[in-house]
């Protein structure tokens, strides 16, 4: 129900609407994570609507797809941060070889199936960038105006990412064998941590605006 949503979307909701009202005043890096912000706000609708009319149905196709667009549109976000060619170089290759992974597991698996393996992999590499990327700001910092909101934003993928992978490796065996860990981790990861992540989005959006009002935006590449 809708009590149901918020809770589980507050923060998510929250991000959204901080991005909306500073929507001019965010880079480019930032309107990219406000458009996954606002498709993952769509498809947990849509994965709401589906179960509640239909309890057996299997909504995993449409979180099957939604992973898949969140990791290209978060991705992307890095590949337009990295100022170096071979950085992004870096980027552009992992992001071809998830997308095989994900091709692969959707021949295989099917459509209806969550991808959870090409998501584990897409989770580590995600987890990998957006952890150089924070610690380039740490070290380069004080080359790059209002580098906080990157920073901040940063820590949110990298928590909720690194939390994420080990879960969906292992997201198979735990809905079969280990049927309420899996549910106690789901709560824990997919929720809490998700909401912890699009919270630091809310505030990483707060603070670039803050200092593009300033005049101090941080230039991207």
């Amino acid at each position: 129900d809708l009590t149901n949503f918020i809770k589980d979307a507050g923060m998510e909701i929250l991000a959204l609407l901080v991005g909306l009202f500073f929507y001019k005043r965010l880079n480019l890096f930032a309107k990219l994570l406000l458009l996954q912000v606002g498709i993952s706000l769509i498809n947990l609708g849509l994965a709401k609507v589906i179960s509640y009319y239909d309890e057996d149905s299997n909504n995993q196709i449409a979180y099957g797809f939604y992973v898949l667009i969140e990791s290209i549109i978060i991705f992307y976000a890095a590949y337009k941060f990295m100022p170096r060619l071979h950085n992004r170089g870096f980027i552009y290759g992992g992001l071809v070889l998830i997308l095989i992974r994900y091709f692969f597991q959707f021949i295989l698996s099917g459509i209806f199936v969550l991808p959870n393996y090409a998501y584990c992999a897409s989770s580590i590499f995600l987890s990998i960038v957006y952890f150089y990327i924070l610690f380039n700001l740490f070290i380069n910092g004080k080359n790059l105006e209002n580098s906080t909101s990157i920073k901040v934003i940063t820590v949110g993928i990298i928590i909720f990412f690194t939390c994420l992978a080990p879960y969906m490796a292992m997201f198979n065996y735990l809905n079969e064998y280990e049927l309420s860990l899996s549910r106690t981790l789901y709560s824990l990861i997919l929720i809490n941590f998700s909401n912890l992540r699009y919270l630091l989005y809310g505030l990483g959006f707060i603070i670039m605006a803050r200092g593009t009002f300033k005049g101090r935006n941080l230039k991207m590449t």
